[in-house]
């Protein structure tokens, strides 16, 4: 085997099998099978150059192993939907050229490392539907590559530090479902020139919206659901020309809240249910987003986008159903989607159907 066919070969021990994975100069592998058991590196001659690692989708269990330091060329580090336990290695900040890092879908716990705030490199950092306690820490506003922070479905608490809003670097903020309180920082907007998403719902964040978040004006989606804010909408919200989806739900103020707004979150809380997958999750980027994924497998591949919790059978129409009507909601044209009343009717009828 020559040396310059080859990139790296690394040996993954699960349980009572070992793998033997090669990669030739694309840097990547796909693995056709699910592998299962633990995950131990054992650090072999040639393993120094490895850039990727990949084993999402998998049933791995056990810890992140400590060693990955080791991988000191490593630029994306996949461990996404698998059954991962312990913390995230308090070392990691070693890989200092990582860029991409995934442990979305596990069940990791503890707390968010402060090395991570080490890698300068980084620019993409999912960590979505995790046991992942704690506060977050304010050194992360020091990463200044950062695109994508997504902490959503964890366990944190205490305040979004100021210095997350002055990475202008960032392109999606990303914290539903924790326990974070305290307010936004007014600022919010003036530092952030690349925004296009942030997603805050279900919360205990209070305070006013902070006017200046009309200052992103690339920003595409605005989700703030099922908060404590109070006071007035900031009224220049109607000039975010790029802005698609907006929910302020049950947002306690004087403001006037867009019907064709809720309509469209309406939409996308429909098609992330049915396919068990958010806007920001690392399936999707610039040219593929959640909808565009559903829209071109709609309707004679739906299958493979629907979560396979799922069932069909007896629901397909059902199914089918719901996710035509999830569609007409997010159409890019807001004069092209369904209003309140059709959405009303439609769902009343389909429950009749069901029921018959």
């Amino acid at each position: 085997m020559e040396k310059s066919y080859v990139l790296f070969l690394i040996l993954l021990v699960f349980q009572e099998s070992i793998f033997s994975l090669y990669a030739t100069s694309t840097n990547e592998t796909d693995i056709e099978t699910f592998l299962s058991g633990s995950f131990l590196v054992d650090e072999i001659k040639g393993v120094m150059n490895l850039e990727v690692i990949d084993l999402s989708y998998n049933r791995i269990i056990g810890e992140i192993p400590s060693r990955l330091c080791q991988f000191s060329k490593l630029r994306t580090l996949v461990l996404s939907d698998n059954n991962l336990t312990g913390q995230i290695p308090r070392n990691l900040g070693c890989l200092s050229r990582l860029e991409s890092f995934y442990i979305t879908q596990n069940a990791i716990s503890g707390t968010i490392p402060l090395s991570l705030s080490n890698i300068s490199t980084l620019q993409f950092l999912g960590c979505v539907n995790n046991h992942i306690s704690g506060t977050i820490p304010q050194e992360l506003g020091n990463l200044p590559n950062l695109k994508m922070l997504g902490f959503d479905f964890n366990n944190l608490t205490g305040v979004i530090p100021e210095s997350i809003f002055n990475i202008s670097s960032l392109e999606y903020i990303a914290f539903s479902d924790n326990d974070l309180s305290g307010r936004i920082p007014t600022t919010l907007g003036l530092k952030l020139p690349n925004l296009k998403g942030i997603f805050l719902p279900d919360n205990q964040l209070e305070g006013q919206i902070p006017m200046y978040i009309t200052n992103a004006s690339n920003l595409i989606e605005l989700e703030l659901s099922y908060n404590l804010f109070t006071g007035i909408v900031p009224s220049d919200l109607g000039n975010l020309r790029q802005l698609e989806f907006l929910n302020l739900g049950e947002y306690g103020s004087e403001g006037i809240v867009s019907t064709s707004g809720d309509v469209y979150s309406y939409g996308i809380m429909l098609i992330e249910i049915l396919t068990r997958r958010r806007p920001t999750n690392e399936f999707f980027n610039e040219n593929m987003n959640l909808r565009q994924w559903v829209s071109e497998s709609f309707p004679s591949s739906l299958k493979t986008v629907v979560d396979e919790n799922i069932l069909f059978g007896e629901n397909e129409i059902f199914i089918v159903s719901m996710m035509e009507l999830a569609l007409e909601c997010t159409k890019e044209r807001q004069e092209e989607r369904v209003n309140m009343k059709d959405i009303v009717n439609r769902l009343g009828k389909t429950k009749e159907d069901l029921f018959l």
